[in-house]
């Protein structure tokens, strides 16, 4: 990194070396000398001096029990601040201890002001959200209410074991700056 230049943000900032995000977030599953998807300048204004945080839906919330094999559950979280979605993850743990990726779910939002699907139907685990290695990070951040409450629905496709999945929404808190 370049003393004269140090924005982490900025695509080309070492002369002559592709663009790459100092803790990797924003790569894509290609080669390490791929050049980085970074957000646009509006959005990421719009995320100065955020806090982080994260919602979790499924387990490990604690009205949100272990699912049967090929069975449907429920959960739901209010958010009490403004919350802006950056990136969704899923992933599941069987009770063998397996990590996987074997339900379908579908997100959609309530509040007094707006009724709203995330998607149209059920989605698979993999096509809805990442992981810890290739995460999912939304090319437009979306924008939660204070009071709005996100419900998930989730289909759990594991034949055998019980399952425990988990759909994070990774963010920060506070109302969108300008740009947004």
């Amino acid at each position: 990194m370049s003393n004269r230049n140090p924005n982490v943000f900025q695509q080309d900032r070492v002369p002559g070396m592709p663009g790459r995000w100092a803790l990797g977030l924003w790569l894509p599953s290609r080669k390490l000398g791929s050049s980085a998807w970074v957000p646009g300048q509006k959005f990421r204004m719009g995320l100065v001096g955020r806090q982080p945080y994260f919602f979790n839906l499924g387990f490990p919330n604690p009205n949100f029990a272990a699912m049967a094999p090929q069975s449907n559950a429920d959960d739901n979280v209010t958010s009490i601040n403004d919350f802006i979605v950056l990136a969704i993850l899923a992933s599941a743990v069987d009770s063998a201890g397996a990590v996987n990726q074997d339900f379908s779910a579908q997100i959609f939002e309530s509040s007094n002001q707006l009724d709203s699907l995330w998607t149209q139907a059920q989605a698979n685990a993999g096509s809805l959200g990442g992981s810890g290695q290739n995460p999912f990070v939304l090319r437009r951040p979306h924008y939660v209410r204070a009071g709005t409450q996100l419900i998930c629905r989730i289909n759990n496709f594991h034949a055998v074991n019980s399952n425990n999945p988990q759909i994070t929404l990774f963010g920060v808190l506070g109302a969108p700056g300008p740009g947004f």
